[in-house]
């Protein structure tokens, strides 16, 4: 594993929230007003592409990880509940 590697995929996800529905920051509402297409069809819309995004970065992150070897922590290093 590199040292970059949790510095690139951690800003990933974090950058989607806002074109992903239902946030999508003021950008839906103003393809709303521009299109004269309602607020909802819009964020149903982008629930797909939001979506394949998403698994995008988790499939990326699932094979970098199982690339270079990495484990999760032993249950017995967890601290108590």
């Amino acid at each position: 594993m590199t040292k970059t590697f949790p510095v690139q995929s951690k800003p990933a996800p974090q950058s989607a929230d806002k074109s992903c529905p239902p946030i999508m920051g003021a950008s839906a509402f103003i393809m709303a007003e521009t299109t004269g297409v309602s607020y909802g069809t819009i964020a149903l819309a982008a629930i797909l592409p939001a979506f394949l995004y998403y698994l995008g970065v988790i499939a990326q992150v699932h094979f970098r990880a199982g690339r270079d070897n990495l484990k999760g922590i032993p249950k017995a290093d967890l601290p108590p509940r």
